[in-house]
């Protein structure tokens, strides 16, 4: 038999799905009650596991500062970001992406290195997807990479149904966890008592 080999970014969801919901709503939640004690313009943000982008344009409306983060190979994967296909989110980024927002993409290993420190680190839809020591994994690094009084938001649950669709008895290993009931009831269930 031979090893099973666990692939989290198995489950990244497309960029086309909408953003979840609860980005923006916790945007303006800490921008309306100035819980950072900086200008707009000078928040440094990350987005940690930012998969396929799918919440960079929101960022973008609020940010000028912004660091995705991912592992290696998210970011060296090449997909369809957006409309483009055959892209690393690096390439989309270097490429395809013009405008007034300063972005940059590290890897999860390299981004300590980097000796950057952010007011807002934003991790959306990934703690449902990766296993119980990666989640430990990140809340680490999260706090090596805030400043002082910096915020680690946390969304949990994803949006929409993608995952469920691609869940079938063939792949039922291969992001690390086993789905017997493939009903949205049941998948809701598994998405809000994950516990860190």
């Amino acid at each position: 038999m031979g090893e099973l080999k666990i692939n989290s970014e198995y489950s990244a969801q497309p960029s086309i799905q909408k953003p979840n919901p609860f980005l923006r709503e916790s945007i303006d939640y800490i921008l309306e009650n100035k819980i950072i004690n900086n200008t707009v313009s000078k928040i440094k943000v990350g987005d940690y596991g930012c998969g396929k982008l799918r919440h960079l344009l929101i960022l973008e409306e609020y940010f000028k500062n912004i660091v995705l983060i991912d592992t290696k190979q998210q970011l060296e994967r090449k997909q369809k970001l957006f409309e483009i296909n055959n892209t690393t989110a690096k390439e989309y980024i270097k490429k395809y992406h013009n405008n007034s927002t300063n972005i940059s993409v590290f890897d999860t290993e390299k981004i300590s290195a980097q000796k950057i420190k952010f007011d807002i680190i934003f991790n959306i839809c990934v703690f449902d997807v990766v296993l119980k020591a990666t989640r430990f994994e990140i809340i680490e690094n999260v706090r090596k990479l805030l400043k002082m009084n910096g915020i680690f938001v946390l969304i949990i649950p994803r949006n929409d149904f993608s995952i469920i669709k691609r869940c079938c008895p063939e792949n039922r290993y291969q992001d690390g966890y086993i789905l017997n009931e493939i009903k949205l009831l049941r998948f809701i269930e598994i998405s809000n008592t994950l516990m860190i």
